[in-house]
């Protein structure tokens, strides 16, 4: 990528074109690239390429672009000041705050932009990566969920986390949530992760800020055990590492820590606060979560069918004894002809 204009040192600017290189598409390059920032959409770095602007969030390059306009989309693009305000035939704006120079040569890269022929590859490439991206965003939209809470009781960190846990193009088969504030569990093909992020979730967790995860694959899970009171329950995954050496009592031990309870379901790594009709709900998937666990622990056995032994005689023996024995002169012609077809058709 050859970079035209910037405001940020040489330093600062190989650390930002790996990240913004990501998200552009075969024959774009960057012309423009500006650090800055914008409080709606949230962003500071802006860049121009060839084909457009787009705008991003140097602390979540995982969430893509929070501003994008094609050079055919842009409406209008005027520095106020220090600011360069962009607006898109469609509506969208973005104020992005840079210095008073910078501003003004922004606007004039975006200008030239606007002006200029599209280049009919790359909007081909910035097509199809869009129509990749819906279809991505359709398959996690329509990840099964069940358990104690619904959909928009997923938490924004929960998501990142799972979003950066995927290999590309995978997406949960589906989540299980666990009682409001304590956590994911969510299942994919080979492994099972359970995800305690988010704000509430965290401090719940003795993470305050931060978030517990971990991932734990089939083949290495030794059982999947469920221990309820009254209304309340606790989901587990059981392996080498985590035994479940005793039901967890979550009002045991209400005194100390959360992290030095060993029977605090919130806190414990491999635990999900499950209520009873929760469990209910998720009846399924956990169902499925056994079943893929099981399926991880069947041995495949190859048998490779046994080949006749000398001794029993095989087809290249057979027919050299009859060789010899033409040879000896105790076959003729036509008893050699006809004991070759018998042998042949015997190893058929």
């Amino acid at each position: 990528m050859t970079v035209v204009d910037t405001n940020t040192k040489d330093k600062e600017l190989t650390r930002l074109l790996p990240q913004i290189g990501a998200h552009l598409v075969t024959g774009e390059d960057p012309v423009l690239v500006m650090k800055g920032a914008s409080m709606r959409p949230m962003t500071d770095v802006l860049v121009v390429t060839n084909a457009r602007v787009v705008a991003f969030s140097s602390l979540k390059w995982a969430d893509g672009a929070k501003f994008e306009a094609r050079a055919g989309q842009i409406e209008s693009a005027e520095a106020d000041g220090r600011k360069v305000a962009i607006r898109t035939r469609e509506g969208e704006a973005i104020s992005f705050s840079v210095g008073k120079a910078e501003a003004s040569r922004a606007v004039d890269a975006i200008s030239r932009l606007a002006s200029g022929a599209p280049d009919a590859r790359v909007d081909a490439g910035l097509d199809a990566a869009r129509a990749a991206s819906d279809a991505n965003e359709a398959a996690w939209d329509a990840v099964p969920i069940a358990g104690s809470a619904t959909r928009n009781r997923v938490n924004r960190a929960t998501w990142r986390v799972l979003r950066a846990a995927a290999y590309e193009d995978e997406v949960p088969l589906f989540l299980i949530t666990g009682d409001d504030g304590t956590g994911v569990l969510a299942a994919f093909t080979d492994r099972c992760m359970i995800i305690k992020a988010g704000l509430m979730t965290s401090a719940l967790a003795g993470s305050f800020g931060g978030s517990r995860q971990a991932t734990f694959h089939y083949s290495q899970i030794t059982g999947i055990e469920y221990n309820a009171g009254l209304l309340l329950g606790v989901l587990e995954i059981l392996t080498a590492s985590y035994n479940g050496t005793a039901n967890k009592d979550r009002w045991r031990g209400i005194s100390a820590s959360r992290n030095k309870d060993a029977n605090q379901a919130e806190a414990l790594s491999n635990t999900l606060p499950l209520a009873k009709d929760g469990y209910k709900n998720a009846q399924g998937h956990i169902n499925e979560l056994r079943r893929l666990v099981s399926a991880s622990k069947q041995v495949q056995v190859m048998v490779e069918s046994p080949t006749p032994s000398d001794g029993g005689g095989n087809l290249a023996s057979e027919l050299g004894k009859l060789a010899e024995l033409k040879q000896q002169g105790l076959l003729d012609d036509a008893e050699f002809a006809e004991a070759k077809r018998a042998v042949l058709a015997k190893f058929s």
